[in-house]
């Protein structure tokens, strides 16, 4: 997951102020949330670009079935990399790419690395970029990722949060 740091500075009365920082997020809506998507769609490109020209390998989830080799919403990214040196240290690099293009900022400290079936060599590469390491399953856009779908455990949350979102509709309608 992809968070990014931004820093501002305004013109007034023909001035420069100094360069500062938002304390709070962009909110949906906001006019610039729309830039923000915007420049999430120069990352897309760049991994897209770096994919097709066999930088980079898609995912293969099962072989000869769905390649994936990111899914984005909004300013949330997930990549996915094969557990090797040499990807990551390619991915690394569109990474650093974006921020050159954009003048955004990654904080790698708050990105995560999940590993499935390669703890070890994971673990190591989390610690050399200063990544957090996750376990599967975990919570994604409020919903659960890596959960057997077939727990409905699993589901109870995500039910509780479409009825309290519908019977809000409701009370305004």
């Amino acid at each position: 997951m992809a968070h990014l740091c931004f820093s501002h500075l305004c013109m007034v009365n023909g001035i420069s102020t100094d360069n500062f920082k938002p304390s709070k997020g962009i909110k949906q809506g906001d006019s610039p949330s729309l830039s923000l998507f915007l420049l999430m769609v120069v990352l897309s490109k760049l991994i897209v670009d770096a994919t097709s020209r066999g930088q980079l390998h898609d995912f293969q989830v099962v072989e000869n079935e769905i390649e994936n080799f990111h899914l984005q919403f909004v300013d949330d990214i997930l990549i996915f990399v094969d557990a090797n040196v040499e990807d990551v240290k390619k991915l690394l690099l569109i990474l650093m790419t974006f921020e050159l293009l954009t003048g955004m900022k990654l904080n790698l400290e708050k990105n995560s690395m999940i590993s499935v079936g390669a703890d070890d060599v994971v673990r190591g590469m989390a610690m050399e970029l200063g990544c957090k390491v996750e376990k599967l399953p975990i919570k994604y856009l409020s919903l659960p990722l890596g959960a057997s779908y077939r727990n409905i455990s699993v589901w109870n949350e995500v039910i509780q949060r479409m009825e309290v979102k519908l019977s809000n509709w409701r009370k305004k309608n």
